[in-house]
């Protein structure tokens, strides 16, 4: 009878977490709802629009962050092309309709999260113009600095902005508009799953249009165990 009892008590706690369990998945809020998609007031003869890697943002925070990015600049460009459309002399163009995309990844390392999104705009001009949105922060969503992520890698500035110029140049000379000699003119950088620094120079930022998107990379893993860190 106790070893009757005993399997009794067993099973019943085993049946009543698997319960529990099952309730707490089924009705606690889970972070995977779809956001609104991307929408504008202009319709295909005046804006074509595309934008993706939202729903892969898992960080709520970067997720929402990244969808008003997207958001408030697709808006922008429709209203050019709802501006340029309503000038008489604008119809027939061949220049409408305006085209916008936006495209996000998003990075897990460690403790960091990072987003990286590339947006496109062709709005008339000889050709269409890239530009980046980057961020990073931590798994509690606190902002990490370029500043503070060399520094906790004993990596200075100067070594850093040696090694970015080195590796944009490892396959030949840029012809730069801007050389590359301060922290500040990276604005646009990410670390990715493999805990590799990105930095991300969109055309024009230090380079004629013709040399695209330039992009540097810094492995923090091996700068640390060089580093002693």
């Amino acid at each position: 009878m106790r070893y009757y009892i005993q399997n009794l008590i067993v099973f019943t706690a085993i049946a009543l977490t698997i319960i529990f369990s099952y309730l707490s998945v089924s009705f606690t809020p889970q972070d995977t709802q779809p956001l609104d998609p991307i929408t504008t007031a202009c319709d295909s003869n005046l804006l074509l629009l595309e934008t993706g890697g939202v729903a892969s943002i898992e960080n709520r925070y970067l997720r929402t962050v990244v969808r008003e990015k997207m958001q408030t600049a697709a808006n922008l460009v429709c209203a050019s092309a709802q501006l340029f459309a309503a000038d008489p002399e604008s119809q027939g163009s061949a220049l409408l309709p305006f085209r916008f995309s936006a495209h996000a990844e998003y990075h897990t390392h460690k403790r960091t999260r990072s987003v990286r999104v590339q947006f496109y705009e062709e709005t008339g001009g000889a050709h269409g113009n890239i530009d980046y949105y980057t961020q990073t922060v931590t798994t509690r969503n606190d902002p990490v600095t370029l500043t503070d992520l060399l520094s906790s890698h004993a990596i200075s500035e100067d070594d850093f902005i040696r090694m970015v110029t080195e590796d944009l140049t490892v396959s030949g000379d840029i012809p730069f508009l801007t050389p590359f000699s301060s922290i500040d003119q990276a604005q646009h950088w990410h670390i990715t799953d493999r805990g590799v620094l990105t930095v991300t120079f969109p055309p024009y930022a230090l380079a004629p249009y013709s040399y695209g998107t330039l992009e540097a990379t810094v492995d923090l893993t091996s700068q640390s165990a060089a580093n002693g860190t």
